[in-house]
């Protein structure tokens, strides 16, 4: 909660997730965080899942010009990986999260 931190002239990173996070959990070995581990891959995964309709729907309610419709529509494809298998996605986004701590 409060205020986004300044990020101007910085890269917005693609998750907020801090060591501290991780800390309250238990640690990297602990079994909340193997617990979180899980539910991240299985929520990511069901949101890919549900990837096209997203994208439907964005192309459908897009407000704007057709040039910032397309760049949504291709930022909502990178960040659910669609190019590559589901197994391979979650890994990504667990080591984007181990990164990122």
């Amino acid at each position: 909660y409060g205020e986004e931190p300044p990020m101007k002239g910085t890269i917005s990173p693609k998750i907020r997730i801090i060591k501290q996070m991780i800390d309250v959990m238990g640690g990297y070995q602990s079994q909340k965080y193997q617990t979180f581990q899980k539910y991240i891959r299985s929520s990511y995964g069901r949101l890919r899942k549900m990837a096209p309709l997203i994208l439907n729907l964005l192309s459908l309610i897009g407000q704007g010009s057709m040039q910032k419709i397309e760049e949504n529509i291709r930022f909502v494809y990178t960040r659910f990986s669609l190019e590559i298998n589901e197994d391979l996605a979650a890994n990504e986004l667990l080591r984007i999260v181990e990164e990122a701590a």
